[in-house]
C-alpha cells in the first residue's frame, strides 16, 4: 500500500484537504445532497406556512399568532432542526469513508459510501444520542458549578473542547476502526487530549477559514435577496416576492452547507490520521501492510488507555481554556458596547 502518511502542520492538512475536496467534489456534494435536500424541502414548507403569522405579528405585535397552531409550528421547527443535526451525522459518516479511501489513492462511489453504513448505523445513531446527553450533562454541571469559579470555567472548557475537537473525531473512530458508540467517544478523547492546545488552535484556524468562506457566500446572498426583505419591512408590505426571498435565503443557506461541510469533514478526518501517525505509528503500519485501506486502519496498532481517562492536568487545561474563552467573549462584548455608544454619541452630537 503506497501512502504519504507523515506528521503534518495545519497548513499542510488544509492543503491536502483542499486537493481531496477538488478531486472528489461531486461525490462529496452528492452524499450531502441525498440527506440535506429533503430536510431543506421540509424547512421550506415550514417557512411557507409560518410566513403569514410572522407578517401579522410584525404589523401588529399585540395581535399574536392569528392563524395556525403556534405550538405545532414551534414543535415542527424544533423537530426539523433536531432531525437535521441527527441525520446529517450519517452523511458525515459516509463522507468520512470517502475521504479515507481518497487519501490513500482510491475512489468510492456514493452508493459504496452509504453501503458501509449498514454495519455502523447503530453506532452513528447511538453516538449522536450519547453526545447530546453528554453535552447537556456538561452544561448542567457547569450551571451547578457556578458557585465556584474553577468548576464553572473547567465546565465551559470541557464543553467547548468536546464540541470542537472530540466530537468531530468520533465519526472516524466508528467508521474507520469499527468502534461502538461509547468506546468511540473514549477513543476520540484519548487521541485528542495529548495535543490539547495544538488541536484547539487548529480547530480555530479551520473555523476562521470556513467562516470567511461562509461569510462571503452568505453576504452575497443576503445582499441580493435581503434588499427585497428590507424594502418590505420599511414599507410594511409583504407579498409573494418577500415569501420567495425568505425561501431563497433558506435555499442559499442549504447550498452553503453543501459546499462548506465536506471541507470541514475532510480536514477533521485528516487530523484523525495525523493523530494516529504521531501517537501510534500509523504511517509505519500502512507501509508494512498489503491489506485494503479499511482493513489496514482497523488492524493497525492503537494506543491503550493507560491511567485515568481524566487527570487533574486535563481539568487544569480545561479551566484555562474556559477562562480564556470567557474573557474573549467578554472583551468582544465590551468592544461592541463601546462601538454602539460611540455611534449613539456621534449621532446626537455629544
Amino acid at each position: 500500500m503506497q501512502t504519504t502518511l507523515r506528521p503534518l502542520s495545519i497548513g499542510q492538512i488544509i492543503d491536502r484537504a483542499t486537493r481531496l475536496y477538488r478531486r472528489q467534489f461531486w461525490t462529496y456534494w452528492s452524499i450531502l445532497a441525498v440527506v440535506q435536500i429533503p430536510i431543506a424541502i421540509l424547512s421550506l414548507f415550514i417557512v411557507y406556512f409560518t410566513f403569514d403569522n410572522l407578517i401579522t405579528l410584525f404589523e401588529d405585535p399585540t395581535a399574536g399568532f392569528s392563524t395556525g397552531n403556534p405550538l405545532g409550528i414551534n414543535l415542527a421547527s424544533s423537530l426539523n432542526n433536531l432531525l437535521s443535526l441527527f441525520v446529517l451525522q450519517f452523511a458525515n459518516a459516509a463522507l468520512c469513508v470517502v475521504v479515507a479511501e481518497g487519501y490513500f489513492g482510491g475512489k468510492m462511489t456514493v452508493g459504496e459510501a452509504f453501503g458501509r453504513l449498514r454495519t455502523r448505523w447503530q453506532s452513528i445513531a447511538g453516538v449522536s444520542v450519547l453526545s447530546l446527553a453528554l453535552m447537556i450533562g456538561l452544561a448542567i454541571l457547569t450551571f451547578i458549578a457556578l458557585i465556584t469559579l474553577i468548576g464553572w470555567m473547567a465546565g465551559i472548557g470541557a464543553l467547548m473542547f468536546y464540541t470542537w475537537v472530540v466530537y468531530p473525531l468520533v465519526i472516524p473512530a466508528i467508521m474507520l476502526e469499527g468502534q461502538s458508540a461509547w468506546s468511540a467517544i473514549g477513543r476520540a478523547w484519548r487521541l485528542a487530549k495529548p495535543r490539547f492546545w495544538t488541536l484547539i488552535w487548529w480547530v480555530i484556524a479551520l473555523s476562521l477559514l470556513i467562516l470567511a468562506i461562509q461569510a462571503g457566500i452568505q453576504g452575497l446572498l443576503v445582499t441580493v435577496l435581503g434588499a427585497t426583505l428590507f424594502e418590505g419591512v420599511m414599507n410594511q408590505e409583504f407579498g409573494n416576492t418577500e415569501v420567495w426571498a425568505v425561501m431563497g435565503v433558506t435555499i442559499g443557506t442549504v447550498l452553503v452547507g453543501l459546499f462548506i461541510n465536506p471541507l470541514r469533514i475532510t480536514v477533521m478526518t485528516l487530523i484523525y490520521f495525523d493523530l494516529r501517525v504521531r501517537s501510534e505509528g500509523l504511517d509505519l503500519a500502512a507501509q508494512c501492510s498489503d491489506l485494503p485501506v479499511f482493513e489496514m486502519l482497523t488492524a493497525a496498532p492503537r494506543g491503550g488507555s493507560v491511567g485515568r481517562s481524566v487527570t487533574w492536568g486535563d481539568i487544569g487545561r480545561m479551566f484555562i481554556f474556559g477562562l480564556g474563552f470567557f474573557l474573549f467573549i467578554f472583551a468582544v462584548y465590551l468592544i461592541l458596547v463601546a462601538l454602539v455608544a460611540a455611534i449613539i454619541f456621534s449621532t446626537v452630537g455629544l
